[in-house]
């Protein structure tokens, strides 16, 4: 993962076999819990929009380049073939707007936890349990969220990317109750900031998600959601602001 120039999003790259098997790991741990409680619907429902632009990634849809990588010098074939200087590799990527991916790297902690519950049988200190500890799923979601913080620690100082661990940390216990409308604003308000703006709030957008309960824009969206839905019978997940069709088809990535 690396930021985007103007820090608009994360730009993610890898072969398609690498995007596939993010993919199969995301179903793993989410169509399960999208039966399991409503608790688990907007968490879900954001990792799996995520999670579709890279499968379209995957195969093609997005962006593609071909690169070249020398073969290592001490390489040989047995039977003698003659070896190539250069190998090519097809590498796709994606970009995925700053504050959703903060949101899933929440999300992921939300559906990781009820899988090691689930795995270990809810048997007590469950990260310890063998099932857990070398199960394939979660060790490739620990992978993919490393590799966000690592992009992170590239533009944030070593302060500023602490805080937004324990953001990111104290997020997994408090989004799951979370109206997904509150996260289309944030997604909006940034892509109206400067890039300058952008960069200094990458470390604040994770604490407006911790903080979502306090927040009045939140608040005031919870209550025109929650009227909503008791007047056309309706989920308040399911109803949408016109605002929310403002997503700029031209991002200044």
């Amino acid at each position: 993962m690396e930021m985007t120039p103007h820090y608009a999003g994360v730009k993610i790259s890898g072969t398609p076999d690498e995007f596939m098997e993010i993919v199969d790991a995301i179903y793993e741990l989410v169509i399960d819990e999208l039966s399991n409680s409503l608790d688990y619907y907007v968490v879900s429902n954001r990792i799996l929009g995520v999670c579709y632009d890279i499968r379209h990634a995957s195969m093609g849809d997005r962006t593609i380049e071909i690169e070249e990588e020398p073969v290592p010098e001490h390489f040989h074939f047995t039977d003698g073939q003659e070896c190539p200087e250069k190998t090519s590799l097809i590498i796709v990527s994606d970009n995925i707007l700053y504050p959703e991916l903060c949101f899933v790297m929440m999300a992921l902690n939300v559906v990781i936890d009820y899988r090691m519950r689930k795995l270990s049988k809810e048997r007590f200190l469950e990260h310890k349990d063998p099932l857990v500890m070398w199960d394939h799923t979660i060790l490739l979601m620990r992978t993919f969220q490393s590799s966000f913080f690592d992009c992170m620690q590239e533009v944030l100082t070593p302060g500023t990317c602490t805080r937004l661990r324990n953001s990111i940390v104290r997020g997994s216990s408090a989004v799951q109750k979370m109206y997904g409308q509150f996260l289309d604003l944030k997604n909006l308000e940034f892509l109206d900031m400067t890039p300058e703006k952008r960069k200094a709030n990458l470390s604040i957008i994770a604490k407006r998600f911790v903080e979502y309960e306090y927040d009045d824009d939140y608040r005031r969206i919870k209550s025109a959601l929650d009227e909503g839905a008791q007047l056309h019978g309706a989920s308040p997940h399911d109803l949408k602001f016109p605002w929310m069709d403002e997503y700029s088809q031209e991002i200044d990535w």
